[in-house]
């Protein structure tokens, strides 16, 4: 059915049970686990990854814009849905309030629109700037807050290092989040995100914002007791087999040369598909118990592998190849990619077939 095709098969299961792990590491008394499904679940299909952790209770949903939690809300009346991006505009604010999102607000003049336009309260999670330097108020602009027409729901901040657990700025940044909840004594509060969550219960407050590990992204090194299930993974066909008669340059710009008598499969994905051209002579696919390496440069429909170390019947059988999933991880292609873990699943193209396991 996909001989010709690249599809990513997301394992809803073992999303499902990422979550519940994740839960586990709480202490359920006082701390909410909620989800991250921002950027349309890391790619992977926000309606379908919002369904699967409503269905282990997830009540509590973290999304980029007004799109995404309009998706969210097909999944559940009942859960609360943050927006990440907060209110821009005074028809944002109206759209917000009809269909109670609850957004985020980073800056002096996202409040200023609220208290301009609003005549009752509106609900709304206040960010905070306590280290990360990009979104958020900052501590010294406390004092020209007017939360006169906002009931806040949150009080939140960012972890910029969390995934370097004994990096000093984690300490710094709780000790100031601290000073904030002393300041708000009423409020609930939330800090940790994927990485927060393993740096202790100190860091969980009243609720935590997994995103990347609910997907498989396993963040610390080699610890089996944290470790995620992989919930990506992505396939490719083959295109066509080659054994060549004489020695040759393989691909744009003559990077790799292929010996007389070498097997090469050519494989149907490419950058456009979201295997990243840095991988050119670097990364390697898996099929039928053989790793395979990528020669020549990733092209924007193809990549070449060498096939020397298949048999001569299953050179001649195999119809696609792991480029991610159980053998080659998300963690080992962003490796080999000098890059992020997320930026290698987010990067996997939307026009690749989605294929769901529950």
């Amino acid at each position: 059915m996909f001989d010709k095709y690249q599809y990513i098969q997301v394992n809803l299961e073992h999303l499902k049970k990422n979550y519940l792990k994740l839960k586990s590491f709480l202490n359920s008394n006082k701390t909410i686990c909620s989800a991250v499904v921002k950027a349309n679940a890391y790619g992977l299909g926000i309606k379908e990854v919002s369904q699967a952790l409503y269905e282990v209770g997830c009540r509590n949903f973290w999304v980029t814009n007004l799109k995404e939690a309009f998706l969210v809300r097909c999944v559940s009346i009942e859960s609360n849905i943050y927006i990440f991006q907060g209110i821009n505009s005074y028809e944002e604010l109206e759209v917000i309030k009809e269909n109670n999102f609850i957004p985020v607000v980073s800056s002096i003049e996202q409040l200023n629109l609220i208290n301009l336009y609003v005549k009752d309260k509106v609900n709304i999670v206040l960010n905070f700037d306590t280290g990360i330097g990009r979104e958020g108020v900052q501590i010294e602009e406390i004092k020209q807050l007017n939360l006169e027409k906002c009931k806040i729901e949150l009080i939140m901040s960012h972890l910029s290092c969390s995934e370097q657990k004994e990096h000093f700025l984690n300490k710094e940044q709780l000790d100031l989040f601290k000073n904030i909840q002393d300041l708000f004594v009423d409020a609930k509060f939330t800090l940790a995100n994927s990485g927060g969550i393993f740096l202790g219960h100190e860091y969980h407050f009243n609720m935590v914002r997994p995103g990347s590990a609910l997907y498989g992204v396993n963040i610390l090194e080699d610890n089996n007791d944290v470790k995620m299930l992989n919930v990506v993974e992505f396939y490719a066909s083959v295109l066509n087999r080659k054994i060549f008669y004489k020695k040759q340059y393989i691909g744009y710009n003559a990077t790799y040369k292929v010996n007389k008598g070498d097997k090469v499969l050519i494989i149907n994905a490419g950058y456009y598909d979201g295997y990243r051209r840095i991988l050119s002579n670097k990364s390697m696919v898996y099929s039928k118990g053989y790793f395979l390496p990528v020669i020549g440069i990733v092209s924007m429909n193809m990549i070449a592998v060498n096939a020397n170390a298949l048999p001569e019947s299953l050179f001649k059988k195999i119809k696609s190849v792991e480029l991610i999933g159980e053998k080659i991880t998300i963690k080992e292609i962003a490796k080999w990619a000098n890059t992020d873990q997320r930026e290698i699943l987010t990067n996997i193209s939307s026009s690749s077939r989605r294929i769901y396991i529950k």
